[in-house]
C-alpha cells in the first residue's frame, strides 16, 4: 500500500481534514484482537472521533471488551503518529463525552508545522509493512 507523503504547511488551519482523514486511514492498519478492527472514525472539519465498534467484538474470547479497548488503543496510537509524522501537534481526549461510552476518543490538531518528528516519521512510514 502506497499513501502520498502528507506535510502540515500544506494545511491551512480552516482545511485540515484530509490530514485526519489520512490519520484515520492510517489508523486502521493498527493491529487489532483477531484483526476484527472493532473501531469506527468519525471525521470532522476539525476533528477526529474514536468509537468503539460493539459488532466487531468477540465475546468469546473477550468477555470483558478489554482486547476490544486495547485494539482502539492500537487505533488511537496510529492516528496520532500520522499526524505527528506530517508535523501537526494533537491533543486527545479520553472517553470526552460520559453519555456516550463509545465514543473513547477525540483528537484535535493544537497546531501545525510543529517540529519534525523522525520517530513518528519511521513508525507512519512503517505502518503498511505490518501483516499478522
Amino acid at each position: 500500500m502506497t499513501t502520498a507523503r502528507f506535510d502540515a504547511h500544506h494545511y491551512a488551519a480552516d482545511s485540515l481534514e484530509p490530514a485526519l482523514r489520512h490519520a484515520a486511514a492510517r489508523a486502521t492498519l493498527a493491529p487489532s484482537i483477531h484483526n476484527t478492527q472493532p473501531w469506527r472514525w468519525v471525521v470532522s472539519p476539525d476533528r477526529l472521533d474514536l468509537y468503539a465498534d460493539s459488532t466487531r467484538s468477540v465475546p468469546a474470547v473477550d468477555p470483558t471488551g478489554r482486547q476490544l479497548a486495547i485494539s482502539c488503543g492500537a487505533a488511537l496510537f496510529g492516528a496520532r503518529v500520522a499526524l505527528a509524522a506530517v508535523r501537526l501537534d494533537a491533543s486527545t481526549i479520553l472517553l470526552p463525552d460520559p453519555g456516550d461510552p463509545e465514543l473513547l476518543a477525540s483528537i484535535t490538531v493544537t497546531h501545525s508545522e510543529a517540529p519534525i518528528d523522525q520517530v513518528a516519521r519511521r513508525l507512519d512510514a512503517a505502518a503498511p509493512s505490518r501483516h499478522s
